[in-house]
């Protein structure tokens, strides 16, 4: 009993000595912590600040190439519109007096004229596209958009003996200038590539996107709605390999023998549909026709 007495203040003084060794590595932990993340946070306001003037630069780096492009094109539609127009007169006053290859040579100028000034009038095009003023982006109603582009394709659309069929639309955010070039494209391409055999047959429906489907695009916010449209038709369509190559700017999968065309609608397309917010893709089978495919974001009511 006694020697327990006095062992007490041991076991005391041993405790005392355990806790305050222990409260001093605590201690040191905590501050070698804190230490560490005021270094981090730092680091992290570094590149964050890295970050923040690399994306100023590209943006105005974005914006000169923009200008630059506008501008330069601008600036080839007026002597393209002088050969077009000296080729054109030539061709009228003195194409019984051309000798030898003369008359060919003077009708490859005007075609290659005429092909350029349409090359510059969509490349300053796709130049403009993407970038209307958030004052302008508002509510569209795409039924009304596509039912309005239809009256335009009328001709084009008998001509070809094409059956349109237009499902429910979904309203959404932008411009009704921008998603009615969107659909034109589309549709413009689905008469273009149609199959000889039969006559085009082309389907513009909607649908709410799955989670999955949203999942597999990493610029599509996982906690947000979208509606699915799809453009579908009948035609000769391409390769699966070709799905993403064809919605790079000037990127064709025929020769402009077979079909005219510059090669940058669908990069329009594109282009509009990632500013408000959405993604666009392509699957076909050749010989099958072919379905584009958007995404964008629900709106509230």
């Amino acid at each position: 009993m006694i020697n327990n007495i006095n062992a007490l203040p041991f076991i005391v003084g041993l405790i005392s000595v355990f806790s305050i060794l222990i409260g001093l590595v605590t201690f040191f932990s905590i501050y070698q912590y804190n230490k560490a993340q005021v270094i981090a946070d730092r680091k992290i306001s570094q590149y964050q600040q890295i970050l923040r003037d690399q994306i100023k630069l590209l943006d105005e780096s974005n914006k000169e190439l923009e200008q630059f492009a506008y501008v330069a094109s601008h600036d080839l539609q007026e002597p393209l519109r002088k050969i077009t127009a000296f080729s054109g007169l030539l061709n009228e006053q003195y194409k019984d007096k051309l000798e030898g290859d003369g008359d060919l040579y003077l009708s490859r100028i005007t075609a290659a004229a005429v092909r350029m000034r349409l090359l510059i009038k969509d490349l300053l095009e796709y130049s403009r596209a993407g970038r209307t003023d958030n004052e302008k982006v508002k509510t569209v109603k795409l039924s009304k958009v596509i039912t309005e582009m239809l009256e335009d394709f009328e001709i084009a659309i008998q001509d070809k003996s094409a059956k349109i069929s237009l499902g429910k639309l979904p309203n959404v955010k932008g411009s009704d200038t921008e998603y009615r070039q969107v659909f034109q494209n589309l549709l413009s391409n689905s008469l273009k590539f149609s199959n000889h055999d039969r006559s085009p047959e082309i389907t513009i429906s909607s649908e709410k996107a799955e989670q999955a489907l949203v999942n597999k695009f990493p610029t599509l916010n996982s906690i947000h709605s979208y509606h699915w449209i799809k453009v579908s038709d009948n035609g000769i369509g391409f390769g699966k390999e070709h799905a993403d190559r064809i919605f790079s700017i000037f990127q064709r999968l025929h020769g402009n023998k077979e079909y005219e065309g510059t090669g940058i609608g669908l990069s329009i397309s594109r282009k509009i549909i990632e500013k408000n917010g959405g993604v666009i893709f392509a699957e076909s089978t050749l010989g099958k026709g072919a379905t584009f495919n958007i995404i964008l974001p629900f709106i509230s009511a």
